[in-house]
């Protein structure tokens, strides 16, 4: 006789008893830990889209997602590892109930998760990582802010986080972590305004710094083709890479976040635009082609929404930099190419990880 599969609270409860009987991750139970992970992700999501309470109210009776850090944080290996993100990323795409939503955001968990020091030498960690985050951020609200934002102690795991992995080489991940820093501003929130406020310029310079060396790098890798030829593809790259780039600084003016557009528009202009698009078409200069720099210039037109930035660089363009207007009430920032890409890590060091919101307890 056939044995019944089980559904619904009794099969999370099996689920529950398999992971406490192995509490130790070893080479030997690591796959049947992942395959019940798998499962209790499975029939969570069941229990929430099929109007089955009784699977969260267990699933909270037993404090699973305390269970699952544990797991997390006590470096289980790298396919135990992968799956509990997977079964994170599952929950938190998925869930639909609003209550059931806030006791997984509840107790800081999620936060500790965030703010773990993973071994990110595995890509597919660290893309379903990024991923991760970037779910977070679509929940990011009014209301379950405090989940993830504590603003008596100035911490917000998930915004360092991000800014850790601004840079990165994927691709997919840096769209994932954009996506997420621009759900984060979307927030229109007095206090995270006030503590994005002074974490942000850092990141900003990144972002500059990034276009410049791309528009550098994409310079001289042209150059070398015009005499060696060949490294179309690499052209190309750094052509979709630079784009990609200009359209999240676009996206990030368009919020009109004061603080962002002052800065990020006059880092902009006058440490991106003006030197290494203007000044090349008016006298050379080794960093940067011509060439490169009037298509460079057509795409600041091409991608910009913003008819201040069109409006300023091409004063900048015809009068030169006394064109520039002062704003009142910011402060001026210096014009320097290539800032110091280790001033971004004075965010984390505004922040202790651990001590973010999750009052909701």
């Amino acid at each position: 006789m056939a044995t019944k599969k089980l559904q619904g609270v009794e099969a999370l409860k099996h689920h529950f008893a398999a992971i406490q009987d192995n509490p130790a991750i070893t080479e030997e139970n690591q796959e049947f830990v992942v395959e019940t992970l798998r499962s209790v992700a499975e029939t969570v999501i069941w229990g929430d889209q099929n109007n089955a309470p009784e699977v969260m109210d267990y699933f909270m009776e037993k404090d699973m997602m305390k269970l699952f850090e544990k797991i997390l944080l006590s470096d289980p290996g790298i396919f135990v590892s992968i799956q509990l993100m997977q079964t994170l990323n599952i929950f938190f795409e998925n869930i639909s109930q609003p209550n059931s939503l806030w006791f997984m955001l509840s107790k800081n968990h999620v936060n500790n998760i965030i703010a773990h020091s993973f071994d990110f030498s595995n890509e597919e960690l660290l893309a379903y990582f990024a991923s991760f985050l970037k779910i977070l951020s679509l929940k990011l609200a009014i209301h379950t802010l405090p989940f993830f934002f504590d603003d008596r102690t100035n911490t917000f795991p998930l915004f360092t986080e991000l800014v850790r992995y601004f840079n990165q080489s994927d691709n997919m991940v840096r769209i994932a972590v954009r996506t997420a820093l621009l759900n984060i501003l979307r927030v229109n929130d007095g206090p995270l305004r006030t503590y994005l406020q002074p974490r942000i310029a850092p990141l900003l310079s990144t972002i500059i710094n990034t276009l410049a060396r791309q528009s550098i790098e994409l310079s001289r890798v042209i150059s070398e083709a015009k005499t060696a030829g060949g490294q179309m593809g690499r052209v190309a790259t750094l052509v979709d890479e630079h784009t990609d780039t200009f359209h999240f600084v676009n996206d990030m003016l368009a919020l009109e976040i004061p603080f962002v557009t002052m800065t990020l528009g006059r880092l902009l202009v006058e440490s991106l635009v003006a030197p290494l698009y203007v000044q090349p078409l008016i006298t050379p200069i080794p960093l940067v082609c011509p060439e490169v720099a009037l298509f460079l210039l057509t795409q600041v037109y091409l991608a910009f929404n913003s008819s201040w930035i069109a409006n300023i660089t091409t004063a900048f363009f015809l009068f030169g930099r006394s064109s520039l207007p002062e704003y009142a009430g910011y402060d001026p920032i210096t014009p320097k190419l290539l800032l110091d890409e280790q001033a971004l890590s004075s965010i984390s060091t505004h922040d202790t990880p651990h001590g973010a919101a999750a009052a909701a307890a």
